[in-house]
């Protein structure tokens, strides 16, 4: 009787997920990449990838670059090359912006390190806790990674700062939102971040 193979020796289905990504990297084609938790997809280009997140550089209806989705990998169901966006790279090209990077400074291979260097950036993120709220956002700016725990600043809808820090624990965090139109549009019009009481 044959024996049972190493539990280490089995296909592990995060490796099919990170062999797809590593290969969208390398060749440079477009992706839709979906999430066990919602029905959201990031459209756009793979343009880095780490141990635990990876970066896509996503495209608007108009097929220009509209910031960044990390994506953590556990969380991530499926990575489908998108057929429908053939012609991106070449619009892209034509518009003098190939190729797409990833954000400058980001360490992929651990969220404390990853929300820790955009707490240092100082960039305006949407933060995605999908396992627990699969259809909220909330818009901020990280102040500190401190242990499990992630602090952030938040804008609400109406661009107004909160007069509190809000608490977001990393493990529950599946999706970082970086420099896209809305946020950017938020920015515009919002005061300058006021100090808070702690982490100010």
């Amino acid at each position: 009787m044959g024996k049972r193979p190493a539990d280490d020796a089995r296909p592990h289905p995060g490796d099919e997920i990170r062999r797809r990504l590593g290969q969208a990297l390398s060749e440079q084609f477009p992706v839709r990449v979906s999430s066990h938790h919602c029905d959201d997809e990031s459209h756009g280009f793979v343009v880095a990838l780490g141990k635990r997140w990876a970066a896509i550089a996503l495209l608007d209806e108009g097929r220009r670059h509209d910031g960044w989705d990390l994506v953590r990998l556990r969380d991530v169901s499926r990575v489908r090359r998108s057929r429908r966006e053939k012609v991106a790279e070449r619009i892209l090209r034509a518009r003098g912006t190939w190729p797409l990077l990833a954000p400058v400074g980001l360490d992929l291979d651990r969220a404390s390190r990853l929300l820790g260097t955009l707490a240092a950036r100082g960039d305006l993120v949407s933060i995605h806790c999908e396992r627990e709220r699969p259809d909220a956002l909330w818009v901020g700016v990280p102040l500190a990674a401190e242990g499990r725990d992630v602090v952030v600043h938040e804008l609400n809808t109406v661009g107004e700062w909160d007069n509190d820090p809000s608490y977001f624990t990393a493990r529950d965090i599946t999706r970082i939102t970086v420099g896209d139109a809305y946020m950017e549009g938020l920015a515009l019009v919002a005061p300058p971040r006021p100090p808070l009481t702690e982490h100010g």
